[in-house]
């Protein structure tokens, strides 16, 4: 009898460990009605493809991704991604000043689109600044570099590179003081035409491994990453997270979305 699988995407960044973290125990991993979870890794930018083509059935998405593929999936209700403040991890790297990039060139990351309209939004709206954006691998013509993620954390405690980037901007705080919102990056989203008890049964895994991840995981391991000076701090990093998504987050999420939207389109990239 061939068993009933649910095809999870799994973010591999340090932020979404409080989901995963029982991975690292070699056991089965299935809901109470016995369906098995399927883990599949991918960037913010992969999860939205696979969705797409109907690859997976539930993933942490990044949030224009999740805006975007409405209906056909859905919220797993109030679970996502958000900063408080600070992200930490989703940063601006410059030679100038943020306010200072107009007409200069910006290579943006290919691994989410949500963190570069939250860039663009920031310049252009809160700075009035229009730089040239480019993807790419080299940063050898660039003047400015958005990094996210375990990629993020690794720059910003590399000391060749804040000597070359010595400029940093934090897209989350950045936000926070333009708009007094936290904001969010991902929002967990589910094929809507699954059972109800299906997405209640994921909601409450994901729920469940939140809260012993806050009660009983207290040392996860650094992964390598540390700090110029003493060890990274795995918890103090997760503190700057929320994973269940309020009012506030609702109304950062609209205000987003509007600001988004209304970016002048044909841009260089």
């Amino acid at each position: 009898m061939k068993k009933d699988i649910l095809r999870v995407a799994q973010i591999p960044y340090i932020n979404s460990l409080p989901f995963y973290w029982p991975l690292k125990r070699k056991v089965k991993h299935q809901l109470k009605s016995g369906m098995e979870l399927c883990w599949i890794k991918a960037t913010p930018r992969e999860m939205g493809e696979l969705a797409r083509k109907n690859a997976i059935d539930a993933a942490p998405l990044s949030l224009l991704d999740a805006i975007s593929l409405e209906p056909r999936f859905e919220p797993l209700w109030d679970l996502g991604i958000s900063v408080k403040e600070a992200a930490g991890s989703v940063l601006l790297f410059s030679k100038c000043s943020a306010q200072n990039l107009s007409g200069r060139t910006v290579r943006i990351t290919t691994d989410t689109v949500t963190s570069v309209q939250l860039l663009k939004c920031i310049l252009e709206f809160r700075f009035s600044v229009r730089p040239r954006y480019f993807y790419g691998r080299t940063h050898a013509q660039a003047e400015a570099v958005l990094l996210i993620g375990d990629q993020a954390l690794k720059a910003k405690n590399n000391s060749e590179w804040i000597k070359k980037y010595p400029h940093m901007l934090d897209l989350g705080e950045a936000w926070k003081r333009w708009q007094n919102l936290p904001f969010v990056f991902a929002r967990w989203m589910i094929r809507s035409e699954l059972s109800k008890q299906t997405k209640v049964e994921l909601y409450d895994w994901l729920l469940q491994n939140i809260r012993r991840f806050s009660i009983n995981d207290q040392s996860v391991p650094a992964q390598g990453f540390c700090e110029r000076k003493g060890q990274f701090s795995i918890n103090n990093y997760l503190a700057l997270f929320n994973y269940n998504l309020g009012k506030e987050e609702l109304k950062a999420i609209s205000r987003f979305h509007k600001l988004a939207s209304s970016l002048p389109r044909g841009e260089n990239i």
